[in-house]
């Protein structure tokens, strides 16, 4: 498989750092774009679309949150996983209460990842089982 067979990620997060680890650990399996802001992300999804989204809540220019509609408006397919340093339970709900998206708390371990990325893809497989 080469790299442009693989499906699209976009991961969404100001902190440079958190972007390259998150690359590091989805690489193998994703074509990988970052975006440090909102202004950004929103320029990738317009010109792809990425079958998962890994979205920091708190960005310089506005709430990733409040970018779910936009997102879903270009793709409503999109496994979104909200990252945020600041989680609390009305944030998780909030969150969890949206189609076909996930939930992080910073600080959050290599395993914490690759484990929400395994459910991600045995629900999937689910689906096209039951389809």
């Amino acid at each position: 498989m080469t790299k442009s067979d693989l499906p699209s990620a976009l991961i969404v997060d100001d902190d440079a750092d958190l972007c390259l680890l998150l690359s590091s650990i989805i690489i193998d399996q994703y074509s990988v774009t970052i975006a440090h802001t909102l202004g950004e992300a929103s320029e990738a999804i317009n010109q792809f679309c990425a079958q998962l989204i890994f979205l920091d809540h708190h960005l310089p220019d506005g709430l990733g949150f409040d970018f779910i509609p936009t997102i879903r408006e270009r793709n409503e397919q999109a496994t979104i996983i909200v990252i945020t340093a600041d989680p609390t339970g009305a944030m998780r709900q909030k969150v969890l209460g949206e189609s076909n998206t996930w939930f992080l708390s910073k600080p959050f371990s290599i395993r914490a990842v690759q484990d929400v990325l395994s459910t991600i893809g045995e629900m999937r497989v689910s689906q096209e089982r039951a389809q």
